[in-house]
């Protein structure tokens, strides 16, 4: 949303610093030993000895509206945008380019697609999205089927919405051209009978981009985040390959490296992430969209590999979660249940079964996060 806005004073909306606030605490699962997070408030005694305890985490935490307090050898956010840049002016780290912000957006991942149909036989082009720069225009291209039209630049579920073959309602008529107005086009894309959602995980840094495991991820009925699986990556391999041949998967990593070697590696360096999906054609045959989105940022996807290599134990399996409440204490009556009916167990100081909240939750948290293990 910020690069979508391009302005580095841009501050975003009441609910996201919301969310930034009470989620502050989430890099501290993938950070260094000799890292340090930077969080708005100081969480609980009892919460910081429960990370000592059940996950061996006790990282420098640093407070405070600025960073001028800051003097660290590197700075990584979760991600950047021209605001990041802005807030990190001070410390003369990195910088913004314009036309970096085309690299971030949707009609990216669209270009890559299309490299992808040409050297992998099996991806169908009807999953290439249409750019439409007119209400006209999405009329035209969603006549007689079920579309999604996506926001270039937005965060998950937000850009998102159906539009079906018929006249398009005054309501998203209105929503599609504030999008247009804001963003200059919208992307339009055939609805798929979806089977799964999965990602790859990459890191790219000096032009050299590695694969760093699979994610399996769930999703709501409005395209919104809801978590992520945590467990080994054979299983998450199984999964998948219950549905699709492992070679087509082997196909896309493989393309996907050199692509992103050539396209993205030369002006971006860190974690990324591929959102893909597996779906039902009309002909009833399984297939792959390689290429749904390019997350040129720390994903959660990205996280629930760190929690399940770092956390995690042998045998043992679970989800993460991104949990929105829309009143006070709701999390936190949530959360005292499931400590009662869930407790942590531990083996080789890895988690075998339990609930975790992952992110401190008080009286007033809106977002929290989630950690659950079973044994398999």
């Amino acid at each position: 949303m910020a690069i979508a806005n391009g302005n580095p004073y841009y501050t975003p909306p009441a609910t996201i610093l919301k969310m930034a606030e009470d989620l502050a605490y989430l890099p501290a699962y993938y950070a260094g030993e000799e890292d340090a997070v930077w969080v708005k408030k100081w969480p609980e005694r009892k919460f910081l000895e429960e990370r000592k305890t059940w996950f061996h985490l006790s990282p420098a935490l640093v407070t405070g509206e600025n960073l001028e307090q800051w003097e660290a050898g590197e700075y990584c956010p979760w991600g950047w945008s021209p605001r990041m840049y802005f807030l990190l002016r001070e410390k003369h780290i990195g910088e913004w380019k314009p036309e970096w912000k085309e690299l971030y957006g949707r009609r990216t991942a669209a270009t890559c697609l299309q490299t992808l149909c040409r050297k992998l036989g099996f991806v169908e082009k009807e999953t290439l999205p249409v750019v439409c720069e007119t209400i006209r225009d999405i009329e035209n291209a969603a006549k007689g089927g079920r579309y999604l039209a996506k926001a270039p630049w937005s965060s998950s579920g937000r850009g998102l919405l159906k539009i079906s073959g018929e006249e398009i309602p005054f309501k998203n008529r209105e929503w599609l051209g504030g999008i247009l107005k804001k963003q200059g086009f919208v992307m339009l894309e055939k609805e798929q009978e979806r089977v799964a959602d999965f990602a790859m995980e990459f890191h790219t840094c000096g032009g050299k981009v590695e694969f760093r495991g699979l994610s399996c991820f769930m999703t709501g009925e409005a395209g919104e985040y809801i978590g992520n699986y945590v467990g080994d990556q054979q299983t998450m391999e199984e999964r998948l390959t219950a549905w699709v041949e492992k070679e087509k998967l082997e196909h896309i990593k493989t393309a996907l490296i050199q692509l992103l070697t050539e396209e993205i590696a030369p002006r971006y360096n860190g974690y990324m992430g591929v959102d893909m999906m597996i779906y039902r054609n009309p002909q009833g045959k399984i297939c792959i969209q390689p290429c749904l989105e390019i997350n040129l940022r720390y994903t959660m996807g990205i996280l629930a590999l760190f929690l399940s290599e770092r956390f995690v134990a042998e045998g043992a399996e679970g989800t993460f979660s991104i949990v929105h409440y829309n009143s006070d204490g709701e999390a936190l009556r949530f959360h005292d249940t499931s400590v009662r009916q869930y407790p942590i167990h531990l083996h080789r100081e890895k988690i075998t079964e339990g609930y975790a909240a992952l992110t401190p939750v008080r009286q007033d948290t809106r977002f929290a996060a989630y950690l659950q293990v079973r044994k398999k």
